[in-house]
């Protein structure tokens, strides 16, 4: 066929491999042309042969290490974007397909933002604006995805600038991990820390939680209030540093310790106490160490009622219940 189409006048350039002399097999480029004589008629052919068979070998390198990485890209867990200077993805693997529940011959050439939360597009598209301007070179933040089917999801992407061999642009990398069921977990957290903040600040007991440095990392509203204070001056200080007399904190630190030693805590403790800003009062104290989830104790539970104004009730009726024995027994006399 090669000679037929150089008799055709036909020129041409191809690929062939060649058995050396000591039986080694080369690639070669092969440049053919027809030769004519002086009428025009053709009178041979001319070849030259070029030895492209390191350019050969390099070739089949870098597509096994192409496939190579393609095989990473795709067994990835996390969903992987080229992204061009149009805004257009270039490349995706199969994942981040599967994340937006949409075909992968649909994700090549669209837009990306187009696949962002209406919410946050805006936001994404000034990002990639100064990622492909180079004010940016790598970003890293969480964003919400819209899928093809209306429902959407919460990644944590990671987007860098990639620069060819003259550093100018070359394309915007994106990986992207679906980060929703840590972020519906973070929401029932915050949820219930909220609903525990509401029933503690609903309850007339005084709750703390302190360390075994001394420091509070939990109060609740009636708490505070006795302490003359709100619970975020309160929370990360000691009792001293909250003004506590030295004799008063050091019993505390001394009672905590023996908690966290013995493990066991002590219920319905009555006395004074009087707080750093506000007036001596009678409480009931219940205490008992927290523990982690290999029984060892982390912090200490306080839960304080106030006594003082039943002891008031109780002290003006032991008082009337004395006046009246005295009086009785004065008239029991007289009769």
């Amino acid at each position: 066929k090669n000679i037929a189409d150089r008799r055709k006048g036909i020129s041409a350039k191809y690929e062939r491999r060649y058995k050396a002399k000591d039986g080694k097999l080369i690639w070669a480029l092969v440049s053919s042309s027809p030769v004519t004589d002086e009428k025009g008629n053709f009178a041979g052919i001319i070849s030259m042969v070029l030895d492209i068979s390191e350019r050969k070998e390099e070739e089949k390198k870098l597509q096994e290490t192409e496939y190579k990485y393609s095989e990473i890209l795709e067994a990835s867990h996390a969903g992987f974007l080229l992204i061009d200077a149009n805004y257009k993805i270039s490349f995706a693997n199969q994942r981040i397909a599967k994340m937006l529940k949409t075909d992968h011959s649909k994700l090549i050439g669209s837009l990306y933002v187009s696949h962002i939360h209406p919410e946050q597009r805006k936001n994404s598209a000034q990002n990639l604006e100064k990622l492909v301007n180079g004010e940016l070179e790598t970003v890293s933040y969480e964003r919400k995805y819209i899928c093809e089917d209306g429902s959407d999801f919460w990644g944590f992407l990671t987007a860098h600038r990639l620069k060819d061999t003259n550093n100018n642009f070359s394309a915007i990398v994106v990986v992207v991990s679906d980060i929703t069921k840590e972020k519906n977990a973070d929401l029932e957290i915050s949820e219930y820390k909220n609903f525990l903040e509401i029933v503690l600040d609903t309850i007339p007991n005084q709750v703390f939680v302190r360390d075994f440095n001394g420091k509070y990392i939990l109060v609740n509203k009636a708490f505070a209030e006795a302490m003359g204070a709100v619970p975020k001056e309160i929370i990360g200080k000691t009792n001293q540093e909250l003004g506590d007399p030295e004799e008063v904190w050091k019993k505390a630190e001394k009672q905590d310790k023996d908690l966290r030693k013995k493990g066991k805590g002590l219920l319905n403790i009555e006395g004074e106490i009087k707080y750093p800003n506000g007036p001596t009062r009678w409480i009931q104290m219940n205490k008992r160490p927290l523990l982690d989830k290999n029984g060892v104790p982390r912090n200490i539970l306080g839960v304080m009622t106030d006594l003082t104004e039943r002891r008031k009730s109780e002290l003006i009726i032991s008082e009337s219940e004395e006046k009246y024995r005295t009086l009785f027994e004065a008239m029991y006399q007289g009769v």
